[in-house]
């Protein structure tokens, strides 16, 4: 009788054991999968130069031209699709341009008939000639339906050849860390202005860019492109290797053959 109720402990405390790790993991994946915003790790200002500027790495998730009365543009390839600035709020599919006290403003006087700029291609023109933002806010754009796990590129355009702007005059987009461009780098009429490429992994399934400007903030376009696909986590894969080894060790076919004996009491 000793040694059934010694077996009966055993399995018991085997159970308990696998149940307790079981509960472990589940929170040490928890854990790891908490979420948290994606810092984007953003490339040097480049002076606008041609269609070339637009990146076509990967798969595009959406692209922009910002403006007010503003028409679809394809540059290198990519479409941009025409995106009004009006209101407090604006949407086109999982992208959304908010500002909190004053008002999305568009406008298409951005563009010269003077070089540099004249001698872009129409398309990038047309990118380049409107733009977007508010003079006396931020602009919040929230990107959603993100896949966790994936890399992703985001490019953004400011631009203003018209004319002269005042000093110190760049808009700023802040994504845990910051970039700066200038509109007008040459600060004259046809002076063209810059473009950055900033590289993230989603942490969760929305990103969030903050736009500033120094005076006002100008947007021209912008896109996003998926440029690796989700792997699974080092992490969650070894969490699983061990559930599946406490598995084996408390509830595979020997363990339970062994604990299924019941020794016979001898009389």
């Amino acid at each position: 009788m000793n040694e059934i109720q010694i077996d009966k402990r055993t399995m018991k405390s085997h159970r308990s054991s696998f149940f307790i790790s079981l509960v472990l993991g589940l929170a040490f994946l928890a854990c790891i999968s908490v979420s948290r915003a994606a810092i984007i790790q953003w490339g040097l200002p480049t002076l606008i130069s041609g269609d070339n500027d637009v990146s076509t790495d990967g798969t595009l998730i959406g692209a922009f031209n910002i403006g007010h009365a503003v028409t679809n543009t394809t540059v290198n390839g990519v479409t941009f699709s025409a995106l009004q600035f009006a209101g407090t709020s604006v949407t086109s599919g999982d992208f959304n341009f908010t500002v909190a006290t004053s008002q999305l403003a568009g406008a298409d006087f951005f563009g010269s008939t003077l070089p540099p700029f004249s001698n872009l291609s129409a398309p990038y023109q047309v990118l380049l000639s409107s733009g977007g933002g508010s003079i006396s806010d931020r602009v919040t754009l929230t990107i959603s339906n993100l896949a966790v796990g994936a890399a992703y590129e985001f490019e953004w355009w400011s631009n203003y050849s018209a004319g002269n702007l005042a000093p110190g005059d760049t808009t700023i987009a802040t994504a845990g860390n910051s970039v700066s461009l200038i509109p007008n780098v040459s600060n004259v009429a046809g002076g063209v202005g810059q473009f950055t490429i900033g590289n993230f992994v989603a942490d969760t399934t929305s990103q969030t860019i903050v736009f500033n400007g120094a005076l006002e903030t100008v947007i021209n376009g912008v896109q996003l492109r998926q440029t690796a696909v989700p792997e699974p986590s080092t992490w969650a894969m070894l969490a699983l290797g061990i559930s599946m080894l406490l598995v084996l060790r408390y509830f595979g076919p020997a363990q339970m053959g062994r604990h299924s004996h019941i020794p016979r009491s001898h009389s």
